[in-house]
């Protein structure tokens, strides 16, 4: 049992030693599909894949920096493992994960689905490839 904790407690220290360092990743989007709010109704679509992310971290806060909207939005939802980071927005209302083993992301936006009336018309989900800076 000691020998299981002291192993927890290794693995968690160097995660921590990981996330401490700064680092940064360009995302760019290959393919965006979803769905747009049309004659009262919800269609299937793709969309232009014209997304492009900067994702960075720094002593275990990271933010993402929307090009589109000229905006970073602080990850208020931060899920980090030894291989990926899934940060999610409120101001945003997106979701971002990156996986550190391949580069690959994924962006999910949701709130006009679930928000009381669409303020855009769109529900979308983003993936492509990241390079770290």
């Amino acid at each position: 049992m000691k020998k299981l904790l002291s192993h927890i407690a290794g693995l968690l220290l160097l995660t921590s030693a990981v996330l401490a360092e700064d680092k940064q990743w360009l995302c760019l989007a290959d393919q965006t599909t979803g769905f747009n709010f049309e004659g009262g109704k919800w269609k299937q679509m793709n969309f232009k894949p014209i997304g492009k992310y900067l994702v960075k971290c720094k002593l275990g806060e990271c933010s993402f920096y929307n090009y589109s909207f000229e905006y970073e939005f602080p990850c208020d939802n931060l899920l980090e493992g030894p291989n990926y980071i899934i940060c999610e927005s409120y101001l945003s209302n997106d979701k971002i994960r990156l996986e550190m083993s391949t580069l690959k992301f994924t962006v999910s936006t949701t709130e006009n689905y679930f928000g009381s009336g669409p303020t855009f018309d769109s529900v979308s989900l983003t993936i492509g490839k990241c390079a770290p800076l």
